[in-house]
């Protein structure tokens, strides 16, 4: 299993871990936000929702 940078981050740093598998890539991320289409958004969910757009845009063409 590969971890994210941000959780061993900190090891990596201080040299207690170390990369063995460079060219190992991830599995492919599918994300899904539901919510009621009927219904006003409040600020909450559409500042997570550009957020996500934004944050996950480079990562997958088929990310809406």
């Amino acid at each position: 299993m590969l971890l994210t940078e941000f959780i061993v981050h900190h090891g990596l740093a201080q040299g207690s871990l170390q990369e063995i598998f460079l060219d190992a890539q991830p599995r492919s991320l599918s994300l899904c936000v539901l919510y009621p289409t009927n219904r006003h958004l409040s600020t909450k969910v559409q500042l997570l929702t550009t957020f996500l757009q934004e944050r996950f845009s480079g990562l997958s063409s088929g990310l809406n």
